[in-house]
């Protein structure tokens, strides 16, 4: 799978495109629905939401790659980056749960 990234051109214009593609990014290994992004501006990270692989994708967004997945996540449906604290929080589909991980490594908050 590959997600594309795209970037807002500036006011949309009627009848013109607002965004473009900018480059492709693979995911290997990772199939199915994706579902939310969250960004972290600061560390020009992208977190998206892989819920059939059941995992979340951490792409570095100046590199245009993959940094790592966190897989055994069930059904990540949201995400949200929490700049000041430095976590990701998950909805999790499968079980209704929030799970809490700490960045860069995406490893369980108590």
């Amino acid at each position: 799978m590959k997600i594309a990234v795209v970037a807002a051109l500036g006011a949309c214009a009627f009848g013109q495109a607002f965004m473009r593609e900018q480059k492709a990014i693979e995911l290997p290994g990772v199939s199915g629905r994706i579902d939310h992004f969250s960004a972290d501006v600061k560390g020009r990270r992208l977190f998206v939401s892989a819920l059939v692989n059941r995992s979340i994708e951490i792409i570095a967004v100046d590199a245009a790659e993959r940094l790592r997945s966190r897989p055994g996540v069930p059904e990540p449906q949201g995400v949200f980056y929490h700049e000041p604290s430095d976590r990701l929080y998950a909805a999790c589909r499968a079980d209704g749960s929030v799970q809490s991980l700490m960045a860069p490594h995406l490893s369980r908050s108590p």
